[in-house]
């Protein structure tokens, strides 16, 4: 592909090379080979670790050498998504670029510009795209995608920047100084079933209007985990539940759209008519957002073999009920929200009721204050608790030297200041942030639309802009 007309010619240059090579999450040996064979080529001083992470030294040039280093770092792997009726080996198959005017896509699966643009940014500065500039490090890491892994593995040791850019955000007037950390949570209440008697009945909220946990949490959107608890709570208190099956959402980073529960009454009238009250009340309730698609169906089934007690049935609704959910915490200075928590996963099986959140923060001390509060509940109603995947989060500091410079250097080209804002998700800052306190950070990018799904592509203009930034901030 010709982009010997672009400004941005050596970065797209080796967009497109590192495009054939398959680099799915957890896969990075042959992307890290490359890089080796890239380094090795231009005696380039470079580490590679078991986990594939590779770290790259430009000593100064000339007369810049009493500066302070500067430190770049993307990430290496890409999630592989393919459309229906589309063979791909992830393994041991690229993508097929295509551009279409100002826009780079790939031919029926993810394109991987999330991560390439900032691996081939930092190629072309090895490169020696910057003719003069301070002592400068490069971090690819691995594993991004799955977990931060590589960020996690890699060990600081050799590093000696105090100030980094991630290259790893989606829109070209925004500069990231804030991210959320995380923690999954997993919470089990033990049971005894017993035969099941009664009429049956199936209660099911479906199309909410979900979303990312973190993304759109500000959002007031409903969760059905939670809705669906607060309608068998309702009921429980004022007739006899007993409580066979409960079953909502399949991941804890997305705001469940549906969850349904079968349970056995005694008054199946009583029952209906106090569920079609509390339906008008939880639907007025909604934002419109979830009203416009939300279902709230009672149909009678049948009775399953077995059921819990009608004590152990008030002790589950209520339980996931009074779970900390939605927006807890906002930043003022960044209008975000800091602190949250979602209830992804809902389950009653044999062994008992299963519930998996996901919990978010900028701050370590809120996220261990969210923690706090739902182990207290836990033990309250005796359920088992266990945390894993926790992840630190990168706080706001108003007083970035790195946000400042590189907001001249935008200014410069662009004529006004980028937008400075937090992002309520992870990224691999708050690791890096967590091993190095000290560091200043920012996370930028060019434009990006659709990632992770195979209508993802990057626009080459962008790139453009934000890679003349780039210069502008070394070579200033």
């Amino acid at each position: 592909m010709d982009f010997s007309a672009s400004s941005a010619e050596r970065l797209l240059h080796f967009f497109e090379e590192i495009t054939r090579i398959p680099r799915p999450s957890g896969h990075e040996e042959k992307i890290a080979d490359y890089l080796e064979a890239f380094l090795r080529e231009r005696n380039i001083e470079y580490v590679r670790d078991a986990k594939h992470n590779v770290f790259a030294v430009l000593p100064a040039t000339e007369g810049r050498e009493g500066e302070d280093a500067l430190m770049f770092q993307g990430h290496t792997d890409m999630v592989c998504e393919a459309d229906e009726g589309v063979q791909w080996d992830v393994l041991n198959e690229g993508v097929t670029l295509i551009r279409e005017g100002d826009w780079l896509r790939a031919d029926g699966t993810t394109l991987g510009g999330d991560d390439g643009f900032a691996v081939a940014a930092m190629l072309a500065l090895l490169d020696g795209a910057a003719p003069s500039h301070p002592r400068l490090e490069f971090l690819f890491t691995s594993d991004e995608e799955v977990g931060l892994g590589g960020a996690t593995a890699f060990d600081f040791a050799p590093v000696t920047a105090k100030k980094l850019v991630n290259l790893d955000s989606e829109e070209e007037n925004t500069v990231l100084v804030s991210c959320a950390g995380g923690m999954r949570m997993d919470m089990m209440l033990r049971f005894d079933f017993m035969d099941c008697d009664g009429v049956a009945l199936k209660l099911t909220i479906d199309g909410l209007a979900g979303g990312h946990s973190g993304a759109d949490i500000h959002l007031g959107r409903a969760n059905a985990n939670r809705e669906l608890a607060k309608a068998l709570q309702t009921l429980c208190r004022q007739v006899r539940v007993n409580l066979c099956a409960f079953e909502g959402g399949s991941k804890d980073n997305a705001i469940t759209r549906s969850a349904s529960a079968v349970f056995a009454v005694t008054d199946i009238k009583k029952a209906t008519e106090i569920l079609e009250a509390y339906k008008e009340e939880f639907i007025a309730g909604l934002n419109e957002e979830d009203k416009a698609g939300v279902g709230f169906t009672l149909e009678r089934v049948l009775a399953p073999e077995k059921m819990l007690s009608r004590e152990d049935s008030r002790r589950c609704a209520e339980f996931v009920s009074i779970l900390p959910y939605g927006a807890l915490e906002f930043n003022e200075d960044l209008g975000i929200v800091e602190t949250s928590a979602n209830i992804g996963i809902v389950k009653l099986a044999e062994e008992g009721l299963s519930v998996s959140m996901l919990c978010r923060s900028a701050s370590d001390d809120k996220l261990d204050g969210v923690d706090y509060i739902v182990t207290s509940l836990c033990i309250f109603h005796g359920a088992e608790k266990s945390e894993r995947n926790r992840y630190p989060g990168w706080a706001y500091s108003k007083n970035s030297a790195l946000c400042a410079e590189y907001g001249d250097a935008y200014e410069k080209v662009f004529g006004t200041r980028p937008n400075v804002q937090g992002i309520h998700a992870g990224l691999e800052c708050g690791i890096f942030k967590k091993k190095a306190p000290h560091m200043d950070m920012i996370s930028i990018g060019a434009n990006m639309h659709d990632i992770h799904t195979p209508r993802e592509r990057m626009s080459i203009s962008s790139c453009e802009r934000i890679w003349k930034v780039l210069l502008t901030l070394i070579e200033k």
